[in-house]
């Protein structure tokens, strides 16, 4: 599975840089996207998934809580 989208979007947001300043962690390549577990947060939600809207060139962000 190609993963250069999700490659890209983790740059964009910062790299490694990203990475340590929120603790995110357990990368998952969506194909047209990425999504990732947060650490505690105030708003309690621990997954974070950025979707590739390529017809309008813009990402979509959502961010939940999932129980395991």
């Amino acid at each position: 599975m190609d993963n250069q989208v999700a490659t890209i979007i983790l740059q964009q947001i910062g790299g490694r840089r990203f990475v340590a300043m929120t603790g995110s962690h357990d990368f998952i390549n969506l194909g047209n996207g990425l999504r990732m577990s947060l650490s505690r947060n105030k708003t309690s939600a621990n997954r974070l998934e950025i979707i590739y809207d390529e017809g309008a060139d813009l990402y979509d962000l959502r961010f939940y809580r999932q129980s395991m």
